[in-house]
């Protein structure tokens, strides 16, 4: 009896304690909808972080070099099937090739560069805090149009500041805009006449590396050209580095427990007279 008691209680424990300690995988989405147009990096950020805290209560989000926008009219859009103008803040379905038309508000979308062509950064960076990790992203994006240079977007995963190109996003990490006088949604081209400008609007979906622990800093760089990022997947690992305080607290009741019914049930023992 005491042994088949003490047996249970050990499981207990044990069930317990990895409530406290195992590691947790899941997706963080990221829309952006509920952000207003021009919305700052601190407004961004508070809405990252509202997303972030219901699965890492302690974790936090730093994000760098955008702004919100939900449309962009400076030199011209990316052009779809018919000749549709579409943005990422136009057309959920051009990312997908459909070249769907939004029948309501538009989204928005993070972006470095406003419609005055005003550039914030050269780069969009999110870095999370310790005890969450990353492994694979989704995401829609637009390099948007300069009239003399051909841009490059890069995305980059990394920890501690130490990034890398992801070698699985474009050609070792980098995608290049569409060459002049053409512009694309994925598969159908078009271009009005007299605009030169480059453009380019896709999907990507993919692994950010190898490493087995993940990575906690993520960044979309533009070369030179201003770069849109929407509907943001992250593939997430939780894995606390302690217990939490209330698995230790757990831990120390069950024990006590353990050790009063040992107690309880050895002198119990010891009273008990032999059947005659």
């Amino acid at each position: 009896m005491l042994n088949r008691l003490k047996i249970n209680l050990v499981t207990v424990v044990l069930v317990l304690g990895s409530m406290g300690v195992a590691a947790h995988a899941g997706t963080l989405i990221f829309n952006f909808n509920s952000l207003a147009d021009t919305a700052t990096a601190a407004q961004i950020q508070s809405y990252m972080q509202g997303v972030l805290t219901p699965v890492c209560g302690t974790c936090t989000v730093t994000i760098t070099g955008a702004f919100a926008d939900t449309t962009y009219t400076a030199t011209g859009n990316v052009v779809g099937p018919g000749g549709t103008p579409l943005t990422l803040g136009t057309s959920d379905g051009a990312a997908n090739n459909s070249g769907t038309a939004h029948g309501g508000a538009n989204d928005a979308f993070l972006a470095t560069v406003n419609d005055a062509d005003t550039s914030h950064d050269s780069e969009i960076t999110l870095v999370f805090s310790s005890g969450i990790s990353f492994s694979n992203a989704a995401f829609d994006y637009e390099i948007f149009p300069d009239a003399v240079d051909t841009g490059d977007f890069t995305l980059q995963s990394g920890n501690g500041g130490t990034l890398a190109n992801v070698t699985g996003f474009g050609s070792g990490g980098t995608v290049a805009a569409v060459a002049p006088s053409t512009k694309t949604n994925g598969t159908s081209t078009s271009s009005p006449a007299g605009d030169n400008n480059v453009q380019y609007i896709a999907k990507w979906t993919g692994s950010l590396g190898t490493s087995s622990s993940g990575y906690d800093d993520i960044d979309f760089v533009d070369w030179p050209e201003a770069i849109g990022i929407d509907n943001l997947v992250l593939t997430y690992t939780l894995t606390p580095s302690v217990p939490e305080p209330s698995s230790i607290f757990l831990f120390g009741t069950v024990g006590a427990l353990l050790f009063k019914f040992r107690r309880s049930l050895t002198a119990r023992g010891k009273n008990q007279q032999p059947l005659v």
